[in-house]
Parts: C-alpha cells; structure tokens; sequence
C-alpha cells in the first residue's frame, strides 16, 4: 500500500466554523463532518468499530 494519511487533532469553536461540511464543488468532492466524543472515539478503536487511520 503507498496511500499516506496525516491525521490532524485541534480544538475549535463552533464560532469557527464556515459551513457544515466541504470539498470542492468542481472536484465533485462530498465532505461530511461527523463530531464524536474523544473517548468515544477512543472505545470505537479498542472495540473494533473503526479499523483503520481513514475512519478517524
């Protein structure tokens, strides 16, 4: 496999933010933001819920 992910952490405010998602319309890109709990992100990787760096 040669896909690289870089996976990003950061605090924000909901001031912030511009839209509810993004992308590029041109692009067809459909990005869709799902907001989770840190610790329930944390038990989805112990459980086996997210798999993968894509699914954070």
């Amino acid at each position: 496999m040669t896909e690289i992910l870089h996976f990003f952490v950061a605090e924000y405010s909901d001031t912030e933010k511009v839209s509810n998602g993004g992308g590029l319309v041109h692009k067809q890109e459909h990005i869709k933001v799902l907001e989770l709990p840190f610790k329930q992100v944390c038990a989805m990787m112990t459980n086996g819920d997210i798999k993968d760096a894509k699914g954070l």
